[in-house]
């Protein structure tokens, strides 16, 4: 799988020197909707474009002085969107949502409401369509352990599902699967021993994406790089896998 990490969450443009006459006011701030991301833009006294994304939400916040157009702002996200998509996946991989009644939690692409409440030992499961969580004393880090472990049980199965559809056409299974909080991929697979971990984070995602990994990490059973034999395999196994590889990306 690929990596997300990056040196950092901020790029800045190259130096450009040039005005226009027609310069919004400073601090004025607006919503740009542009290569299918949305962009905040604030305009400053400053002589580069940039743009970050806030680990809070995930949010792209883009800078731009007075002289940038928004055909210059446009074209300089459409040129680093691959790094708008690999910096929002991480901050959305690291920010959780707060485990109390009333708030939500995603199960299989589907945000579900949550009841909590105290008791004993910490559990999970779902009813009624709802996620319910039991944590002693309120301890918020106790319900998080337990949502965890919901999500490793549903997730397994599912695993070994797609395992056993698609391993015949590799020819071999993974000699052990593992499955853990990765903070900045989804799965990945050791070419030489066949051990392979899968992040707990996809039993949040839809199914559809949970197989795109696996068949990914299959294919690495047969190809170690990204390379055209290695599309090829993807693509025998799994003709639409582009797309759900977008969509794991949070590019759809």
């Amino acid at each position: 799988m690929a990596n997300y990490e990056t040196a950092r969450d901020t790029l800045e443009s190259p130096k450009r020197w040039h005005s226009i006459s027609d310069m919004p006011r400073t601090g004025s701030r607006h919503l740009l909707r542009t290569s299918g991301v949305e962009v905040f833009v604030t305009r400053k006294r400053m002589k580069n474009l940039r743009m970050r994304v806030d680990p809070r939400d995930a949010s792209v916040q883009l800078s731009a002085p007075h002289h940038a157009d928004e055909a210059e702002i446009a074209a300089f996200v459409a040129r680093n969107l691959e790094w708008v998509v690999e910096a929002q996946t991480r901050a959305r991989m690291n920010v959780p949502e707060r485990l109390v009644s009333g708030g939500r939690a995603r199960l299989w692409g589907q945000w579900r409401e949550l009841v909590v409440s105290d008791g004993g030992r910490s559990t999970a499961h779902v009813e009624d369509g709802r996620i319910h969580i039991v944590r002693p004393d309120g301890d918020e880090e106790a319900a998080r352990r337990a949502l965890t472990a919901l999500h490793r049980r549903e997730l397994l199965p599912a695993v070994e599902h797609f395992l056993d559809v698609h391993s015949p056409y590799v020819g071999r299974r993974p000699s052990h699967v593992r499955l853990a909080r990765m903070r900045s991929r989804w799965g990945s697979c050791n070419h030489v021993t066949g051990r392979m971990s899968f992040n707990v984070a996809l039993a949040e995602r839809p199914q559809t994406e949970l197989e795109y990994v696996v068949v990914h990490e299959l294919g690495h059973l047969l190809e170690a790089n990204h390379g055209p034999a290695f599309k090829q395999h993807l693509t025998a196994m799994l003709p639409d896998w582009r797309s759900r590889d977008a969509g794991l990306k949070g590019r759809l």
